[in-house]
């Protein structure tokens, strides 16, 4: 009996895997005993309605989602070979594009620390789907008796061939990932206190705008129809520049606090940073207020973010996929030079030594710009400098772009024709003086 037939006769089908999540989704994802001392519930829709959280996951989840993807092939003596994906990494299954597949399973591992993939194969083992899973369907347990992990996948027990397992950071002897949600919900509660507070804050005031004295004692009748008339007077939008006028001997006294003396923003900007600790993000990107010191250029920025941040999480991704589901000497790999894609000044310059070096041939530079290959091949060939001599004596220079091999009858690869000989020198000449 197929994967598939089992599972949708024990499941009622394939739509579990979209579906909702059951409400007790915590018990993957967070450590109920451990409380959050602002009061505030942390879990997947709450935390996410945090903005630095928002950004956070959405930074590195877009960012991830949107590489390209190359596999490679790697053979015994070391060399390796740039090879065509299988149909599943193309379009992983019926109803995702590969950013939308890869923007889960990410967004997985930064909000519940465990991503899950269910491959769905044909009847010979080949695997023709991918899907991803939420943490809260999945929970893993060790097989009695063996080192194997079993997972329960919403009532149907399911080994590691059919499930994927993609943990975040963990310690050694547990199965499940440290959920960065989880490490960071003291900060997450402080900002939602904190936004909840500003909220208030500005819709209905969190301290009192000011007072009316009387110099005599007003009963409460009295002093209601003072407040009244005066919050009727001066109170909205129109009548905030109003001239206020006050008999009886009262007098107005504001009450100032700003938010910045009750160290409402200081606070605010300080949870927001906390939190992209958390996710590795530099603080700059979540609070304008910070400079970046990563360099004085865009380009040296980005590169530090896909170094400590991406690279980490890619990585991970990365590994699992190549170890588990991609056949033997081969592994897939995010191809992050498209994260860090410079001007197209830049980029030509880079092109043009890669091309002078050796490195990389027209045909290659073309294809990272979304070229077509040179026809006839003629693109395929690599190039040295004409001052230095490669292990190829026949490799062509630089300075013979405009002779391609292909003009060369013999079908040898072309080379400089030979500089002509000097001339013979004039008799008497070369011998330090006239002959006599």
């Amino acid at each position: 009996m197929s994967i598939f037939t089992r599972i949708e006769k024990r499941t009622g089908g394939l739509g579990w895997l979209s579906s909702q999540p059951p409400v007790d989704w915590v018990r993957n994802a967070f450590l109920a005993n451990d409380p959050v001392y602002s009061g505030k519930q942390i879990n997947e829709q709450t935390a996410m309605q945090v903005s630095a959280v928002y950004y956070c996951v959405g930074l590195i989840t877009d960012a991830i989602a949107s590489l390209p993807i190359d596999v490679f092939k790697d053979y015994p003596d070391g060399t390796t070979e740039k090879v065509r994906a299988p149909a599943w990494l193309r379009k992983p299954n019926y109803r995702m594009t590969p950013f939308d597949f890869w923007q889960r399973v990410v967004m997985s591992l930064l909000v519940a620390g465990n991503a899950y993939i269910f491959t769905l194969r044909n009847g010979k083992g080949d695997i023709i789907e991918v899907w991803p899973i939420h943490p809260s369907w999945v929970y893993p347990f060790p097989e009695e008796g063996t080192t194997n992990v079993l997972y329960d996948v919403n009532g149907v027990t399911m080994d590691q061939t059919e499930i994927i397992h993609i943990p975040a950071m963990s310690m050694p002897g547990y199965l499940t990932g440290l959920s960065p949600l989880e490490a960071a919900r003291q900060a997450i509660g402080i900002s939602m206190v904190t936004e909840e507070f500003g909220a208030r804050f500005f819709s209905q005031g969190a301290y009192m705008s000011g007072i009316i004295q009387h110099p005599g004692k007003a009963n409460p009748e009295e002093a209601r129809r003072l407040k009244e008339d005066f919050v009727k007077k001066h109170q909205g939008v129109a009548n905030s520049h109003a001239v206020g006028v006050l008999t009886g001997g009262a007098s107005w006294h504001p009450i100032t606090i700003t938010p910045e003396q009750s160290q409402f923003l200081q606070t605010r900007n300080f949870t927001k940073a906390d939190i992209a600790l958390f996710y590795r993000v530099p603080a700059y990107r979540v609070d304008p207020a910070v400079t970046s010191s990563w360099g004085r250029g865009v380009e040296e920025q980005n590169y530090a973010m896909a170094q400590d941040t991406l690279h980490p999480w890619a990585a991970r991704i990365e590994q699992a996929i190549s170890t588990f589901l991609l056949p033997g000497f081969q592994t897939m790999r995010f191809n992050m030079d498209a994260r860090l894609r410079a001007k197209l000044s830049e980029r030509y310059q880079a092109h043009a030594l890669a091309i002078a070096n050796g490195i990389k041939n027209p045909d290659e530079v073309r294809s990272e710009e979304g070229m077509s290959p040179i026809p006839d091949g003629k693109g395929e060939q690599f190039y040295r400098p004409a001052n230095l001599v490669g292990i190829d004596e026949d490799l062509p220079t630089v300075g013979d772009w405009k002779k391609i091999p292909s003009e060369v009858d013999d079908g040898t690869l072309y080379s400089p024709p030979p500089a002509p000989e000097p001339d013979e020198p004039a008799q008497g000449e070369g011998n330090g003086g006239n002959q006599k």
